[in-house]
């Protein structure tokens, strides 16, 4: 991987925080660690990376960003995400299903799709937790360009599918101090030595 993903529709591009000083801004902005704090989380964070990207209307692609449900990984691992343009429930928003980072609706899922090291979910399943776990809400995220959101990347999450237009985003990958670099540091490490040379 040498910093950049491309589906169809979905082109991300991680390290962007090198390559620009208003993404540098976003990723070094000492305000979102603040709003964790206040969400609760008291164990300190480090950013890794921050990726841009950028989701486009294309016909015949109906997989939202990140190619559809899914969660990122079984550890804490929150993420802050904001829009560079205004989005709208055509653009393809962020779409979270509220709840579904508690440990028992985890423990379903891993169970139910046999996840293992796999991180994708079928909408049945999405179905199923929705039906089982009556506390656990899909919540969809439009909004003006500029607009920040913070989540829990345990729980089940995808952009919706999008129907028109772009929906261009930056992610900040915030990890816990105490975890070694994850894989997405080292990326993110690669890409800032290679910026230097």
């Amino acid at each position: 991987m040498d910093g950049n993903w491309k589906d169809k529709n979905d082109v991300r591009f991680f390290g962007a925080q090198y390559f620009d000083s208003s993404v540098y801004s976003f990723y070094s902005n000492l305000k979102l660690y603040q709003s964790f704090k206040d969400l609760g989380i008291s164990i300190p964070l480090r950013n890794e990376t921050t990726l841009m990207g950028n989701l486009t209307f294309e016909k015949d692609v109906f997989n939202g960003s990140g190619g559809g449900w899914h969660i990122d990984s079984w550890g804490f691992q929150p993420k802050a995400m904001t829009y560079l343009t205004d989005v709208s429930p055509d653009n393809g928003p962020f779409q979270y299903i509220e709840g579904s980072q508690k440990f028992v609706v985890q423990l379903f899922i891993f169970i139910n799709a046999r996840l293992r090291k796999g991180t994708r979910i079928d909408e049945n399943l999405v179905q199923k937790v929705l039906k089982w776990f009556p506390s656990c809400k899909l919540i969809e995220f439009t909004g003006q360009k500029g607009s920040i959101l913070l989540f829990d990347p345990r729980g089940i999450h995808r952009g919706k599918p999008i129907l028109e237009g772009k929906r261009i985003a930056l992610t900040n990958y915030y990890v816990p101090n105490f975890l070694t670099t994850t894989s997405i540091g080292k990326l993110d490490l690669k890409i800032k030595n290679s910026v230097k040379k």
